[in-house]
C-alpha cells in the first residue's frame, strides 16, 4: 500500500518470509496472485495489494486459476440470538430471501455448517436467519456462498403461448430456478417489457430476440446465434442461467434511498494514439488524441467500428469523498460481461481507493496497467449495442464475479450463483450505452 515500507522478520523481509511459507505449503502451481494476497497472514504495518488484469492467473504462468464461488464472511449477531450478520448487502446485489450455504473455510471443501436466508438487507450488510429455523454454531471465521437469488430483478422472458415448444421452455425455466437458483419472470405479452423474446424457427433452432428499447431503436433486434437446437436442453438452460445473471447485474442499482455519488462523477470516452514511449515491458504507451473530443455526449457513446481505433476512459471524481470504482461492459448481442477496471485486492478489503476527491483515473492508457478497447461488430451484423456500467462505493466491494463469458459458448457450463443525502458509507451505479456502427451507418 502507498506510504508503507518493508519490515524484517528473522533476518528476512516480513512479506518475503510469509510469501515463501505460503508457497511451500500450498505449491507454486496452485496459487494465483490474488490467492496469495488473500491467504497471507496479517503483517505488522504492511498491507500488500494486488492489481492488474492477470491477478487471477497462476504464479509465473499464463494459466488462469480455478474459479472459486463468490463468498462473504458471516458472523453471529451480537444482539439477536439465532441470527447472523452477512458482510454484504444491497451494494453487493443481495436482496431479501436470498439463500446461502455457510462453510467453515473459504475453499468450501467440507460440507456446509448450515443454510441461512436474508431477512433484512442494509447497504453493506444483511441480517440472516437459519433457513430451517434451527440455529447452528459458527467458528470465528465462517463464509457464506449464495445458492438462490431473492427478491430483485428477474430476467423477463416472453414465449408465445401458441409456440409448440412453449411447455418445453417453461419446464426448462422452472428447472433453472429449482436446480440453479435463478428466478425469472414470464412476460404475458410483448408489451410486458420482456428482456428476451424466444421463438423456434422452422429449422428447429431457437431464435433469441432482443427487446431492449434502445437496442431496437438502433436496429439491434436479435442475437446473432442461429445454431442452438431446441432439443439441446442442457445448452438452453445454460443460456437461460447466463441471461438471468446478465440482466440481474445490468439492472442492479440502489434500492435503499439515494446516494448522490453518481451525480458527482464524469466518464469520458477518449480516442487513443501512440505516445512514442514504451513501458519497461516494451509495450507502447497510448495517450488521448491531442485535441480529441470526449465521445460520451449526452450520456451516449457512438463509435465507428470501421476506423478500428483504440479507446480509453477517464473517470473524474468531483465529490469530496475517496471512492472505489469498478467498470464493466455489458454486450447485448451475446450476454457477455467484460471487466474494464477493478480496484486492487487486499486482505480485509484494505485496498487503496480507486479515485481520490477531485481526482481522476485513466483506464486503457498511460501507466494505468489496463488495456485499451477496440470495438467491432460481428460479421452478421451492421450494428451492436452494449452498456458501460460503473459501480461506485465508499467501501471496498469485490465486483469481479460480475464478469462472465457469453452463455452461447457451448463449453461455458453453469456458473455458481454469485450475486438520500450523502452519509458516511454509500454506493451507486452509472450506466452509459455504447452504440457501435459500421462506417455508413456511423455517418447517419
Amino acid at each position: 500500500m502507498q506510504g508503507q515500507s518493508a519490515e524484517e522478520s528473522q533476518g528476512r523481509g516480513a512479506f518475503t518470509s510469509a510469501l515463501l511459507s505460503l508457497i511451500e505449503r500450498e505449491g507454486v502451481d496452485q496459487l494465483t496472485y490474488e490467492d496469495i494476497i488473500m491467504s497471507l497472514p496479517v503483517l505488522s504495518n504492511q498491507n500488500p495489494q494486488c492489481e492488474g488484469v492477470n491477478r487471477r492467473r497462476i504464479l509465473f504462468n499464463s494459466r488462469p486459476g480455478n474459479h472459486h464461488r463468490k463468498h462473504y464472511t458471516i458472523r453471529p449477531s451480537a444482539n439477536r440470538p439465532g441470527e447472523y450478520i452477512l458482510s454484504a448487502g444491497d451494494a453487493h446485489g443481495i436482496t431479501e430471501r436470498s439463500k446461502f450455504d455457510v462453510y467453515s473455510n473459504m475453499k468450501m471443501s467440507s460440507p456446509p455448517l448450515g443454510s441461512v436466508w436474508a431477512i433484512e438487507v442494509s447497504e453493506f450488510s444483511t441480517r440472516c436467519s437459519s433457513l430451517d429455523g434451527k440455529p447452528f454454531s459458527l467458528l470465528p471465521s465462517a463464509y457464506a456462498a449464495q445458492t438462490h437469488s431473492g427478491i430483485g430483478y428477474n430476467v423477463r422472458i416472453f414465449i408465445e403461448t401458441t409456440d409448440p415448444h412453449h411447455e418445453l421452455f417453461i419446464s426448462l425455466l422452472k428447472g433453472m430456478k429449482t436446480n440453479h437458483g435463478r428466478s425469472y419472470h414470464l412476460a404475458h405479452d410483448i408489451n410486458d417489457k420482456p428482456d428476451l423474446a424466444i421463438q423456434v424457427r422452422d429449422s428447429g433452432h431457437v431464435q433469441f430476440n432482443i427487446m431492449d428499447e434502445l437496442c431496437r431503436e438502433y436496429g439491434l433486434t436479435r442475437m446473432p446465434f442461429d445454431s442452438v437446437p431446441v432439443d439441446n436442453s442442457a445448452h438452453l438452460v445454460s443460456i437461460f442461467c447466463g441471461a438471468a445473471d446478465f440482466y440481474r447485474s445490468l439492472h442492479h442499482s440502489r434500492r435503499i434511498g439515494l446516494s448522490g455519488l453518481s451525480e458527482n462523477i464524469e466518464i469520458e470516452c477518449l480516442r487513443l494514439v501512440p505516445s512514442g514511449e514504451y513501458t519497461d515491458d516494451l509495450d507502447l504507451i497510448l495517450v488521448p488524441e491531442p485535441g480529441g473530443q470526449n465521445l460520451n455526449v449526452d450520456g451516449k457513446i457512438l463509435i465507428d467500428v470501421d476506423k478500428k481505433d483504440e479507446y480509453g476512459y477517464r473517470i473524474k471524481n468531483n465529490s469530496t469523498l475517496p471512492l472505489y470504482a469498478a467498470l464493466f461492459y455489458f454486450d447485448m448481442s451475446d450476454l457477455s460481461i467484460s471487466s474494464y477496471y477493478l480496484p486492487g485486492t487486499a486482505l480485509a478489503g484494505n485496498a487503496d481507493f480507486s479515485v481520490l476527491p477531485q481526482g481522476s483515473i485513466s483506464i486503457g492508457f498511460g501507466d494505468s496497467g489496463t488495456v485499451p478497447r477496440i470495438y467491432s461488430v460481428k460479421a452478421s451484423q451492421n450494428i451492436d449495442v452494449g452498456y458501460l456500467k460503473l459501480y461506485l462505493s465508499t467501501q471496498f466491494i469485490d465486483y469481479s464475479h460480475v464478469a462472465q463469458q457469453s452463455p452461447f459458448l457451448p463449453d461455458r457450463g453453469y456458473r455458481p450463483l454469485e450475486l438520500r443525502p450523502l452519509n458516511k458509507d454509500s454506493w451507486d451505479t452509472l450506466t452509459i450505452p455504447i452504440i457501435q456502427r459500421k462506417g455508413e451507418l456511423a455517418e447517419k
